[in-house]
């Protein structure tokens, strides 16, 4: 993983691993923008891993899935 991904990567852990829905609602640009930003790097393959990487930490990450939608292939 280069580093620009691994940079995501722990932003994204950041922004989600105290996730409660209240939580979600206030930072779901933030993470739609970080979705972009993967794609941009890796495509789906990318979010797709770091989307196991962040639900792995917090499984209130699984939120990921609608915000994410649209995104180059992510299909919720």
């Amino acid at each position: 993983m280069n580093s620009d991904a691994k940079a995501l990567f722990d932003e994204l852990r950041d922004l989600t691993q105290s996730w409660t829905r209240h939580d979600l609602m206030l930072s779901r640009n933030e993470a739609r923008e970080i979705g972009w930003k993967l794609h941009r790097l890796g495509g789906w393959p990318l979010m797709a891993q770091a989307y196991r990487f962040v639900t792995g930490i917090n499984p209130a990450a699984s939120a990921l899935i609608p915000i994410w939608d649209g995104i180059g292939d992510w299909d919720w």
